[in-house]
Protein backbone atom coordinates (compact mmCIF):
# COMPACT_ATOMS: atom_id res chain seq x y z
CA UNK A 1 0.00 0.00 0.00
CA UNK A 2 3.03 2.04 0.43
CA UNK A 3 4.85 1.55 -2.38
CA UNK A 4 1.45 2.95 -4.47
CA UNK A 5 1.38 5.72 -2.35
CA UNK A 6 4.61 7.27 -3.07
CA UNK A 7 4.24 5.82 -6.32
CA UNK A 8 0.76 8.23 -6.95
CA UNK A 9 2.93 10.72 -4.76
CA UNK A 10 5.93 10.64 -7.33
CA UNK A 11 3.52 10.98 -10.56
CA UNK A 12 1.89 14.11 -8.97
CA UNK A 13 4.86 15.80 -8.47
CA UNK A 14 6.27 14.88 -11.94
CA UNK A 15 3.21 15.91 -13.54
CA UNK A 16 3.47 19.42 -11.79
CA UNK A 17 7.08 19.81 -13.46
CA UNK A 18 6.11 18.53 -16.74
CA UNK A 19 2.71 19.82 -17.63
CA UNK A 20 2.91 23.87 -17.90
CA UNK A 21 1.79 26.24 -15.32
CA UNK A 22 -1.32 28.44 -16.19
CA UNK A 23 -0.80 32.51 -15.26
CA UNK A 24 -0.72 33.35 -11.98
CA UNK A 25 -3.77 36.05 -11.59
CA UNK A 26 -2.65 39.96 -11.81
CA UNK A 27 -4.26 43.13 -11.73
CA UNK A 28 -4.16 46.18 -14.29
CA UNK A 29 -3.40 49.58 -12.77
CA UNK A 30 -3.24 52.92 -14.56
CA UNK A 31 -0.53 55.55 -13.83
CA UNK A 32 -1.21 58.76 -15.63
CA UNK A 33 2.08 61.20 -16.02
CA UNK A 34 -0.79 64.58 -16.03
CA UNK A 35 -3.57 63.64 -13.52
CA UNK A 36 -5.10 66.81 -14.15
CA UNK A 37 -6.72 65.30 -17.84
CA UNK A 38 -8.72 63.15 -16.14
CA UNK A 39 -12.05 63.45 -14.73
CA UNK A 40 -13.12 60.26 -12.71
CA UNK A 41 -16.65 59.34 -11.40
CA UNK A 42 -17.43 56.76 -8.57
CA UNK A 43 -13.93 55.36 -8.90
CA UNK A 44 -13.84 55.07 -12.71
CA UNK A 45 -12.41 57.04 -15.08
CA UNK A 46 -15.12 59.54 -16.65
CA UNK A 47 -13.67 61.49 -19.57
CA UNK A 48 -9.89 62.62 -20.46
CA UNK A 49 -8.44 64.36 -22.08
CA UNK A 50 -6.87 63.03 -25.38
CA UNK A 51 -3.47 63.82 -26.08
CA UNK A 52 -1.36 62.13 -23.23
CA UNK A 53 0.57 59.47 -22.38
CA UNK A 54 -1.03 56.59 -20.57
CA UNK A 55 0.93 53.60 -18.62
CA UNK A 56 -0.95 50.84 -17.47
CA UNK A 57 0.85 48.50 -15.21
CA UNK A 58 0.54 44.61 -14.88
CA UNK A 59 0.77 44.14 -11.09
CA UNK A 60 2.10 40.08 -9.77
CA UNK A 61 3.39 39.04 -12.75
CA UNK A 62 6.96 37.64 -13.33
CA UNK A 63 9.20 39.58 -15.74
CA UNK A 64 9.39 35.77 -17.33
CA UNK A 65 5.77 35.72 -18.12
CA UNK A 66 4.15 36.56 -21.48
CA UNK A 67 1.67 39.39 -21.53
CA UNK A 68 -0.16 40.03 -24.83
CA UNK A 69 -2.32 43.55 -25.29
CA UNK A 70 -4.43 44.78 -26.91
CA UNK A 71 -5.95 48.47 -27.04
CA UNK A 72 -9.22 49.41 -28.83
CA UNK A 73 -11.49 52.52 -29.29
CA UNK A 74 -15.36 51.56 -29.69
CA UNK A 75 -14.67 48.17 -30.30
CA UNK A 76 -11.59 49.09 -33.08
CA UNK A 77 -8.01 47.55 -32.31
CA UNK A 78 -6.14 50.42 -31.99
CA UNK A 79 -2.92 48.96 -30.67
CA UNK A 80 -0.59 50.53 -33.45
CA UNK A 81 -2.85 53.93 -34.20
CA UNK A 82 -2.09 54.56 -30.37
CA UNK A 83 1.39 53.47 -30.28
CA UNK A 84 1.09 50.76 -28.23
CA UNK A 85 4.56 49.24 -26.65
CA UNK A 86 5.75 47.34 -23.84
CA UNK A 87 8.29 48.88 -21.58
CA UNK A 88 9.77 48.09 -17.84
CA UNK A 89 9.72 51.92 -16.58
CA UNK A 90 6.38 54.31 -16.69
CA UNK A 91 6.72 57.77 -17.74
CA UNK A 92 7.34 58.65 -13.81
CA UNK A 93 10.27 56.61 -13.72
CA UNK A 94 8.96 53.45 -11.80
CA UNK A 95 10.46 50.20 -12.78
CA UNK A 96 7.68 47.27 -13.30
CA UNK A 97 5.88 45.67 -16.40
CA UNK A 98 3.88 49.23 -18.20
CA UNK A 99 1.69 49.15 -21.52
CA UNK A 100 2.97 52.57 -22.64
CA UNK A 101 0.80 54.11 -25.39
CA UNK A 102 -0.59 57.42 -26.59
CA UNK A 103 -4.11 58.76 -27.13
CA UNK A 104 -3.91 61.36 -30.18
CA UNK A 105 -6.17 64.41 -30.43
CA UNK A 106 -9.43 64.11 -32.00
CA UNK A 107 -9.89 60.48 -30.39
CA UNK A 108 -13.40 60.23 -28.34
CA UNK A 109 -14.80 57.36 -27.32
CA UNK A 110 -14.58 53.92 -25.01
CA UNK A 111 -11.27 52.87 -24.50
CA UNK A 112 -10.40 49.35 -23.47
CA UNK A 113 -6.55 47.82 -22.66
CA UNK A 114 -6.67 43.91 -22.47
CA UNK A 115 -3.77 42.06 -21.25
CA UNK A 116 -3.96 38.07 -21.44
CA UNK A 117 -1.63 36.06 -19.98
CA UNK A 118 -1.76 32.41 -20.45
CA UNK A 119 -5.61 31.59 -19.88
CA UNK A 120 -6.24 34.86 -17.59
CA UNK A 121 -7.79 37.47 -19.01
CA UNK A 122 -7.82 41.31 -17.85
CA UNK A 123 -8.89 44.94 -18.99
CA UNK A 124 -9.58 48.18 -18.29
CA UNK A 125 -12.24 50.13 -19.97
CA UNK A 126 -12.04 53.83 -20.09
Amino acid sequence: MKKIILFSLSLAGLAMFALPQSAKAFELQEVWRIKGGVQYQDGKILRFNNGHDIDIKALDLSTTEKIEWKVTLDGQDQTVNFLAQEVDRSNIGEEGRYLNFYVPYGYRGDIKVEAKSGNEVKDLVH
